[in-house]
């Protein structure tokens, strides 16, 4: 797959000075996003915690995150 097509079928990821290769995105990278997806899903379920994976965790600081943000910007003013 050309290199033009890699990169549009990975939305958000931009292979920078060619880091990867364009096997390596195309026919690979997706297969191994699947594998660590299914792993930290039975990590959470082995510690009682299922569906508090990495990235779950990661989008729940949002509000707090923003919130924060908010509060820190109006005492610096």
């Amino acid at each position: 797959m050309p290199a033009a097509e890699t990169r549009g079928a990975l939305v958000g990821i931009q292979n920078e000075q060619e880091f990867y290769s364009d096997h390596y995105l195309a026919e690979i990278f997706d297969q191994d996003l699947k594998k660590t997806a299914g792993q930290w899903r039975k990590d959470a379920d082995a510690r009682g915690e299922p569906g508090r994976t990495p990235d779950a965790a990661l989008r729940g600081l949002k509000d707090e995150y923003f919130q924060f943000r908010a509060e820190f910007g109006a005492e610096q003013d």
